[in-house]
């Protein structure tokens, strides 16, 4: 949601250890209305 500073910590560490990949996942999961 609106919560994106969170969303972009996550993200950052998980792209760090996966990959861009993961930000593609987790970036559309952020941006969704809940």
């Amino acid at each position: 949601g609106l919560n994106s500073p969170f969303y972009l910590d996550k993200e950052v560490s998980l792209s760090s250890l996966r990959g861009t990949n993961t930000v593609l996942v987790f970036f559309p999961l952020a941006w969704t209305p809940v």
